[in-house]
């Protein structure tokens, strides 16, 4: 592809033509990464041959700025958005600074949610601490219905031993035909607690 052509075709991508799309094309495969060859690659697919469009714009919206390529290849919108937006992306400062701020000399409205808000910022309300010995209340007892394999685990893992031992002794005696899978459960956790012990 000749510079002049690629330079023109840049300016003004609705030049695009038929013969364009292999020049484009074969610069594509001398520079896969160029952005611009594949902006105006997917431009002419959408117009040229529109069966390979879909599968190739997922491969192109990887590498490329996705609303540029918007703009460029549905021009209808970029007409109509050419007032709100800037032509040139480097433009965007001068277009931040054209804008007028949302708050100019007004004070925003407060809601009622607002209100009740601040209100409660403003009481400041805490929390009570919990009582220091909260470890040491007694627990309620358990009902024997709640007893299950789940809870003998959930024990475990908090390191309550001797309740996942309590768990697996009435489980085994309510359902004897599982004793044979509790019985080394209940050894194994008998084992854990001497070895805490001699620590």
């Amino acid at each position: 592809m000749q510079k002049e052509r690629l330079i023109q075709l840049t300016e003004t991508p609705s030049r695009l033509q038929r013969d364009d799309f292999d020049e484009v094309q074969t610069a594509l495969l001398a520079y896969p990464f160029c952005q611009t060859l594949l902006m105006l690659y997917a431009k002419s697919l959408h117009q040229f041959k529109p069966q390979k469009y879909d599968a190739e714009l997922k491969k192109i919206a990887l590498s490329v700025n996705r609303s540029q390529l918007f703009f460029l290849i549905n021009e209808e919108f970029s007409e109509k958005t050419a007032d709100i937006l800037p032509q040139n992306p480097f433009d965007y400062i001068t277009y931040l600074e054209k804008k007028e701020p949302i708050f100019e000399n007004s004070e925003p409205k407060t809601s009622q949610t607002d209100l009740l808000i601040d209100a409660f910022i403003e009481k400041n309300p805490k929390m009570a601490p919990l009582p220091d010995n909260i470890e040491n209340q007694p627990e309620k007892p358990v009902e024997e219905e709640l007893f299950s394999e789940t809870l003998a685990k959930i024990y475990i893992k908090q390191k309550k031993y001797e309740k996942a031992i309590k768990i697996f002794e009435k489980l085994s005696l309510q359902y004897p035909e599982k004793s044979i899978y509790f019985a080394p459960q209940i050894n194994f956790l008998k084992i854990i607690i001497e070895n805490q012990q001699k620590n």
